[in-house]
């Protein structure tokens, strides 16, 4: 184990003292996980679970069997923490993007954390407002009809969150495809057609925004 302590990466536990930390990550258990392996699903036991390291993408299967790509998890970030209130895990699957290394809190301990320190529950429900705020915002882009549309809104989203013209893409294309309800295929059509119109840029993960008004009128 190197020296950091997993929650020290976890917004959620940043404004707590060294010695608490040390207390909570009495509590943590490290896994490593290959590319490809599953980290939760809703066949395994309620656990919250933070990225030390690596990638891990969060999805739902339709119906059909299909992926919806709904996150990806990055180092400090985690998932689960509604289910440690009781909530079961009925559609959400974590899989390993690259070989990771993540720490679990399962649900008892959790609960004594909450107790021991109530300043978490506050931390916890700010922290859940902007997952919720994230989610309706992949809802509202999802109802776009017109993919290039959806396209336009999600790097709009991501211009917001990342405060600057030249974005990094979180995704591969294949994962935005799914993130977006589309097709590769599709997608890279998409951004080509973007190009053509001199509204953006692409350069692998990169892209840089031209045209920021002509792509906001495009699914408002």
């Amino acid at each position: 184990m190197s020296e950091q302590l997993c929650v020290q990466l976890v917004p959620l536990f940043k404004q707590l003292g060294l010695a608490s930390q040390r207390k909570i990550e009495q509590l943590v258990e490290y896994h490593y996980v290959k590319r490809g392996e599953m980290v939760f699903s809703p066949l395994m036991s309620q656990q919250m679970i933070m990225i030390k390291s690596g990638s891990i993408k969060i999805f739902q299967l339709s119906t059909d069997g299909q992926e919806q790509l709904l996150r990806v998890l990055s180092a400090g970030e985690y998932a689960g923490e509604r289910w440690l209130f009781g909530q079961k895990n009925e559609t959400l699957y974590a899989q390993a993007r690259v070989d990771s290394e993540v720490c679990l809190i399962r649900y008892q301990n959790f609960n004594q954390l909450l107790l021991q320190y109530p300043s978490l529950s506050i931390q916890l429900l700010q922290l859940t407002i902007e997952k919720v705020n994230h989610l309706e915002q992949h809802r509202q882009i999802l109802a776009i009809s017109r993919v290039e549309a959806r396209i336009a809104a999600y790097l709009m989203m991501l211009q917001q969150e990342q405060n600057q013209s030249d974005i990094t893409m979180p995704y591969k294309l294949k994962e935005l495809a799914t993130y977006l309800g589309t097709t590769p295929e599709t997608i890279s059509r998409k951004l080509k057609l973007l190009e053509r119109h001199q509204l953006v840029v692409r350069n692998h993960m990169h892209i840089k925004l031209l045209n920021i008004p002509a792509l906001q009128e495009m699914y408002l």
